[in-house]
């Protein structure tokens, strides 16, 4: 998988890259804590290389865990979601595990194998330690222990339980034996702002005030400019429909469902959360917005609805277009504030199939949302 990206950052006097601290004090106390927590393991002889920490995209962040890699997921202590996760490389995980078995780390390293249920839980006291011993150091940024008994060997649940569009991606590198093996442990971390972003202007990247121009390029490394730049996902939902059971169990290829007769017109729009997960009502900036299915500068669009049923027009349409981050300005415009979602009636239920229907004619062209 893809390696730790370099930041972008200012120079220092001789030339060098000067890379900015994400979380103060992080990269000290995790060294330390590394030296310390390995100091207690008789026989794991650890050195410390070097500690490394920067902001990046989730996506790009968990692409960077290695292969084969054991994670170890942080619980949040809310019940949903997760505050972190740690993985461990296999040339960790088997040093762990030989310190433990065979009271040595070996000189030659094993080939990488598919971490088991065994090798975590060898590793996760020393990760508690790890990230106790750090937690102390920064009280500022405390670092929740590893769940007593979860561990994952894919990266993906874990990343899809962390809702953040940033992550801060610290890599702690470590070797034993001298020097003559080399291992990686990963912690990634949500990037939560301490304060409210300015929002995008509509006035063509001019903004008013104090906020954000969002023509105005920003370093990569920058959170506002990741945040504002992440992808999220905008469903546009059909109205309900109900069938038997009987009638669901033996649906093929080729088969037609009725819809009810309003819905071109009985659209709903949710969307809004990061990291293209799927929408949910809690998690979502529009969640039951009524919409209407239509054509715009040839192309499909929707037009955002008043839910009471007033003339519609208080939005732009949206449009398959906006799917180009690099277009300029935003994809959508509200001029009046969030509509409250509307009241769900209970899903219509569907004519019986008659036999023998020919094939669907085509539709015919959606109306002009401009008009």
């Amino acid at each position: 998988m893809a390696g730790l990206a370099d930041p972008d950052a200012g120079g220092n006097a001789d030339g060098t890259a000067a890379e900015e601290e994400v979380v103060p004090g992080l990269a000290q106390a995790l060294s330390a804590a590394a030296e310390r927590t390995g100091a207690a393991l008789k026989g794991l002889e650890l050195s410390v290389g070097g500690v490394r920490s920067v902001r990046l995209p989730h996506a790009e962040a968990f692409a960077a865990i290695p292969d084969r890699a054991l994670i170890l997921p942080l619980p949040s202590g809310r019940g949903e979601g997760l505050a972190g996760a740690v993985a461990l490389a296999p040339q960790l995980v088997d040093a762990l595990v030989e310190v433990q078995t065979l009271g040595r780390v070996e000189a030659v390293a094993r080939p990488a194998r598919i971490p088991t249920r065994i090798d975590a839980t060898l590793a996760r006291p020393f990760v508690s330690t790890l990230l106790a011993s750090t937690s102390e150091r920064v009280p500022s940024a405390p670092i929740p222990a590893p769940d007593a008994g979860a561990f994952h060997i894919d990266a993906g649940p874990v990343a899809r339980a962390i809702e953040a569009p940033v992550i801060v991606h610290a890599r702690l590198t470590v070797s034993f034996v001298d020097g003559a093996r080399e291992a990686t442990l990963d912690i990634l971390l949500p990037d939560r702002p301490k304060s409210a972003l300015p929002a995008p202007k509509s006035d063509g990247g001019k903004a008013a005030g104090k906020g954000r121009d969002t023509k105005t390029p920003a370093k990569r490394s920058d959170p506002q400019e990741v945040l504002l730049s992440a992808r999220v996902r905008l469903e546009a939902v059909l109205p309900t429909v109900t069938i038997p059971l009987s009638q669901m169990l033996d649906l093929k290829v080729g088969d037609t469902i009725a819809l009810t007769p309003d819905a071109v017109s009985g659209l709903t729009l949710r969307g809004g959360r990061l990291g293209g997960s799927t929408p949910s009502p809690r998690a979502c900036a529009l969640h039951g917005v009524p919409g209407k299915l239509g054509q715009s500068a040839g192309r499909r669009a929707i037009k955002l609805l008043d839910p009471s049923g007033t003339k519609a027009g208080s939005a732009d349409p949206v449009s398959p277009k906006t799917s180009d981050p690099a277009s300029s300005g935003p994809a959508m415009t509200r001029t009046t504030p969030p509509v409250p979602a509307p009241r769900m009636g209970s899903p219509s239920p569907i004519a019986p199939a008659e036999p023998g229907l020919p094939d669907l004619p085509d539709l015919p062209d959606l109306s002009d949302l401009a008009s």
